[in-house]
C-alpha cells in the first residue's frame, strides 16, 4: 500500500491487562492511499476489541460498511455492502515482527501475527483493506428493488435483448 493512512493503529504499549475497545471510521481517503485498487470510494466503521494479557494480544475485528464497485452487468457504479468479522492473535517475539511473517491458524477468520514487544503498536491498515476486498462478492451486480426489478441501467439492459435476426446478422 502506498502512503498508508496512520489512523488504523492499535497502541498497546501503555494499556493495562484486560479488554480495550477501539473504533475507526473508513472514508474515501482510506482507498485513495491504494492507487492500484479497483475500489476508490467507500465508507464504514471498524470496531476492535483488544484483549491484552502478559504473553499475547487477541483482537476481535468487525468491519461494516459499503464500497463503490462497478456492476458486472451494466457497468454502472453502485455501493456494495461489506461485512467482516475476524480474530487476530498477536504473540510477542524479538525475532519475528509485522504482518509479513503471519501464519494462519486452523480456524477460519483467525490469524496469528508475531510482533516485536518493543514496538508498542500494530498497524491494521493492510489487514482492514485486504478483508474489505475479500468480503466483496465475486460477481458484483446491482441488487433488485423491493418489487424485484433490477436496479441496473435500463438502457444497458435493453442492449442485451436481441432478436434472432440481430444475432445471426440476417436482416431480410
Amino acid at each position: 500500500m502506498a502512503s498508508k493512512p496512520t489512523k488504523y493503529i492499535l497502541n498497546y504499549k501503555g494499556l493495562s491487562i484486560g479488554v480495550h475497545h477501539f473504533d475507526f471510521n473508513i472514508t474515501d481517503d482510506f482507498f485513495a492511499a491504494v492507487p492500484e485498487s479497483e475500489v476508490k470510494r467507500g465508507r464504514g466503521k471498524i470496531a476492535v476489541d483488544l484483549e491484552k494479557s502478559n504473553s499475547l494480544l487477541k483482537a476481535d475485528v468487525r468491519i461494516e460498511g459499503e464500497v463503490e464497485v462497478v456492476c458486472d452487468r451494466c457497468l454502472e457504479k453502485f455501493y456494495e455492502p461489506v461485512r467482516y468479522e475476524g480474530r487476530l492473535w498477536f504473540k510477542f517475539s524479538h525475532e519475528l515482527s509485522g504482518p509479513d511473517e503471519t501464519t494462519t491458524n486452523t480456524e477460519p477468520n483467525e490469524e496469528l501475527w508475531w510482533i516485536n514487544p518493543d514496538n508498542g503498536e500494530i498497524d491494521l491498515t493492510e489487514y482492514i483493506y485486504d478483508n474489505i476486498i475479500l468480503s466483496l462478492p465475486i460477481q458484483r451486480i446491482h441488487p433488485n428493488d423491493e418489487n424485484g426489478v433490477s436496479l441496473c441501467d435500463p438502457d444497458m439492459l435493453a442492449r442485451f435483448v436481441q432478436t434472432p435476426e440481430e444475432t445471426t446478422g440476417n436482416n431480410e
